[in-house]
């Protein structure tokens, strides 16, 4: 009884909590956390917005990096055209996701 019980669990949390399920929406709130309002990535002092991604294990101090940092994809592209491909590929995704999923009609309307 217990071993079914636990394998009925593991079934719940597995379809419930995997990346497959939210991944996409996560993804996509990152995508419009790190753009402004017109679709690019945002930028401060004519650099990219920078945020903490991590801990360094050996010298405690705060690892930082840029949206290009935490997306492959970015990170393939030549700095002059990374721009464009998240205004024209990404974020334009980002934004049918995130309307989708929270049920909004326009995002970019400044709601």
């Amino acid at each position: 009884f217990i071993l079914i019980f636990l394998i009925i669990q593991l079934f719940i949390i597995k379809s419930h909590c995997s990346l497959h399920n939210l991944g996409k929406e996560e993804l996509a709130a990152l995508i419009l956390a790190a753009s402004d309002y017109n679709g690019n990535i945002a930028k401060d002092n004519n650099n990219y917005f920078r945020f903490k991604i991590g801990k360094d294990a050996i010298t405690n101090q705060d690892i930082e990096g840029s949206i290009i940092d935490l997306i492959p994809e970015l990170r393939r592209h030549d700095p002059n055209t990374v721009n464009d491909y998240f205004k024209n590929e990404l974020y334009p995704n980002a934004v049918k996701i995130f309307e989708e999923y929270f049920g909004v009609n326009s995002i970019t309307n400044g709601i």
